[in-house]
């Protein structure tokens, strides 16, 4: 093994790159490098890696990811052992290492990564062992998927809100009224925090429909309105089946 794939190997272990390589005894670690089928124990692995100023690793998770046939060859094959069972429990390598390669009892090392270390054939039996479902998941219709969320249902009762209070104000002020003392009549009601969302509005309106006035505006938010009324129902309609499902899916 050339000390190229070491020094990568202890990267995608650690999670983080191998730093103060100017400091790092090459010609010695080329030495034991250089017989892959040198077998090489927790202790002197340790070694290799406080050579390379990485933090060593107890037993138990040399044992686990290693094992106690390890050879100088087989080491990149444990890294990558360890990388999966690191991505399944905590989806963070250098976490992972920190965690694991600290644990001194073997006992507490199996519990750790028990979750990960269950014997495929085992598990594989219980599921097939499992009797039919009792209940089926409601399919939802693939254009309706984008309302199951609950930020669908608070984005389109908050756009009603909108549109119903910019609709109230073009009926109050009269369709006589121009732009400006219509965004007049709508500082007046609206709040500080929902004034830019109301001017980006109109702006937009105004930008596909250059010649329209304040009564054009109000036609147009009379039949936003409908629509929006229209999909609340089809939420209020959806939600409730996705909630469901996810209970099925749970069981």
């Amino acid at each position: 093994m050339t000390t190229e794939i070491f020094l990568k190997s202890v990267s995608l272990l650690t999670g983080t790159e191998v730093k103060g390589q100017s400091e790092i005894d090459h010609d010695a670690l080329s030495t034991i490098l250089g017989d892959e089928s040198r077998a090489i124990d927790c202790s002197q692995l340790n070694e290799l890696l406080l050579l390379v100023h990485k933090d060593r690793i107890e037993n138990p998770f040399f044992e686990y990811f290693f094992g106690s046939g390890c050879t100088i060859g087989e080491i990149p094959a444990g890294v990558e052992r360890f990388q999966k069972t690191a991505l399944w429990l905590y989806g963070n390598f250098v976490f992972a290492y920190r965690k694991l390669s600290r644990i001194k009892e073997a006992e507490e090392f199996r519990e750790t990564i028990s979750e990960v270390a269950k014997d495929p054939s085992v598990e594989l039996k219980y599921f097939q062992r499992r009797q039919r479902k009792l209940l089926e998941v409601d399919q939802i219709d693939k254009e309706q998927t984008p309302f199951v969320g609950y930020l669908s249902g608070r984005e389109i009762r908050a756009d009603f809100g909108r549109c119903d209070l910019l609709w109230k104000d073009a009926g109050e002020i009269g369709p006589a009224a121009t732009w400006e003392q219509y965004l007049g009549q709508i500082y007046e009601m609206a709040s500080q925090s929902e004034k830019g969302l109301l001017d980006a509005i109109i702006a937009n309106y105004k930008s596909r429909s250059a010649y329209a006035d304040v009564s054009d505006f109000r036609i147009f938010l009379t039949n936003s309105l409908h629509q929006l009324e229209e999909l609340s129902k089809t939420v209020k309609a959806v939600q409730p089946r996705a909630t469901r499902n996810q209970n099925t899916y749970l069981t």
